[in-house]
């Protein structure tokens, strides 16, 4: 069944939808990676979960069923074939590959269905209020203007389902099964047990490694691939095990272009940092200072990891004034380490 939002409130004016951007007037360079095409390729194998193959038609089927009744017909077009320059097509993969494994271990703790279906709901219905604010708050720092009409909330809608749908519905299945309702106790135990995630941010380094293609994130293949796994073979074998010369081999083999100048530092990073790829800040908050681990993957490629040092700019004290955000973090906390038993436990797979 396909989510709808039958109402919302609106504050503020919305701009106008934009399409996917026009692939065909950049074309990326040469990479080591086979592009796919709908519906040519929509028996590739694409993931695996619990050892059963997804292919990309599974992918596609999805989302049709659940979030896009046009995804199937609008793939075929020129205009849907596009997507594949670009790097949506990776993210329906991952997340398509964690609502499958979220959704066999819901059946297997017996979550009800009625709670999954509210929980799903509700996730898309807060999803695209917060794109419809970060539209509305683009829009008036041009200022301009537009008065939102249904028949342009519900293009919007159509839009967000198509290209993130798929991310909403493994985050309604985490808050099915992870819920926020910790007493003042389990609360309490937590702040004083992460009392410097709250206000504190990690100085790190690290080293990127390019396993996915720079333009699409699909999976290197061929000898691209063999290339980036020799790098990753290279890297390890030249840093040191305290860590003393990571930013001087980040300089010289780090492909992330915007840190490798300065060793790979990343500076004033939060526990949650939106801006940044959850295994690199998961990472960099459970190691000590001067210490390093990888590879670790992300969406982007393959990564070493050094934390530098750990500052905290602010203390946030446990008050009944501070309970939500606690709650809240403390939510987010239990549902990223879930998230990651999830994905050993059910073996998930990513091939794409």
């Amino acid at each position: 069944m396909r989510l709808i939002l039958t109402t919302l409130l609106i504050a503020g004016h919305l701009p106008a939808q934009t399409p996917p951007a026009d692939a065909a007037s950049e074309k990326p360079p040469q990479s080591g990676y086979r592009k796919l095409a709908y519906p040519g390729d929509k028996g590739r194998v694409v993931a695996r979960v619990d050892g059963n193959d997804i292919t990309l038609e599974n992918v596609i089927a999805h989302i049709s069923k659940r979030h896009a009744p046009d995804m199937d017909n609008f793939l075929r077009t020129p205009a849907g074939n596009l997507y594949f320059d670009h790097p949506e097509p990776a993210h329906w993969v991952r997340h398509y590959a964690d609502v499958v494994a979220l959704r066999e271990e819901s059946r297997y703790r017996k979550v009800p269905a009625s709670t999954i279906e509210k929980a799903l709901s509700e996730a898309l219905k807060i999803a695209f209020q917060k794109n419809l604010d970060w539209l509305v708050k683009g829009r008036e720092r041009l200022n301009q203007t537009w008065e939102p009409t249904q028949d342009s909330i519900n293009i919007l809608l159509d839009k967000f389902q198509r290209e993130h749908g798929l991310k909403t519905e493994a985050q309604g299945y985490l808050n099915a099964m992870i819920g926020s309702d910790f007493t003042e106790k389990q609360a309490h135990r937590y702040h004083g047990n992460n009392a410097r995630i709250f206000g504190g941010r990690v100085t790190f380094a690290h080293i990127m490694i390019e396993s996915r293609d720079r333009f699409t994130l699909a999976l290197l293949e061929g000898k691209s691939r063999e290339s980036a796994l020799k790098r990753i073979e290279d890297v390890r074998s030249r840093l040191k095990k305290d860590g003393s010369n990571f930013e001087e081999i980040a300089r010289a083999y780090s492909q992330d272009l915007k840190t490798a100048a300065r060793g790979g530092v990343l500076r004033g990073a939060s526990r949650f940092d939106p801006m940044l790829p959850a295994a690199l800040c998961r990472a960099a908050w459970n190691l000590q200072d001067g210490t390093w681990a990888g590879p670790l993957e992300s969406p982007y490629g393959l990564h070493f990891v050094k934390r530098i040092s750990l500052s905290q700019q602010q203390f946030i004290l446990f008050t009944p004034a501070a309970l939500p955000t606690i709650r809240e973090t403390m939510r987010k906390h239990q549902q990223e380490d879930f998230l990651y038993e999830v994905r050993k436990k059910r073996r998930v797979e990513l091939l794409y």
